[in-house]
């Protein structure tokens, strides 16, 4: 198995933040923790860039292309319904995987 992470930078509409919110808790996140391989979530708000948003998703997967084939099959579809209160054009998927063990003090 590999650990990876998958790091979602996203923004939501102009006025729609509040919806944003609501969906991305209490919908979004649920969905994506249907993908098998996706084990775990984690928002942030960000400090600075282009994104207000962050989303850090634990994967638990020998296959990480194949969980992130799954995860964009499903967008749009019943199985991880979408909103209109995301900046679906500005989202940024980027996957990541440790080359080095973690350090802690």
């Amino acid at each position: 198995m590999s650990v990876a992470q998958l790091l979602v930078f996203s923004n939501a509409v102009d006025g729609k933040e509040e919806e944003f919110e609501r969906w991305y808790d209490e919908q979004h996140i649920p969905d994506v923790l249907q993908v098998p391989g996706i084990i775990a979530a984690q928002r942030f708000e960000t400090r600075g860039g282009d994104w207000k948003f962050c989303t850090v998703y634990e994967l638990d997967t020998a296959d990480i292309d194949a969980v992130l084939a799954d995860l964009v099959s499903r967008a749009g579809t019943d199985r991880m319904v979408m909103s209109d209160a995301i900046d679906a054009a500005g989202v940024n998927m980027v996957p990541v995987v440790a080359v080095r063990p973690r350090v802690s003090a």
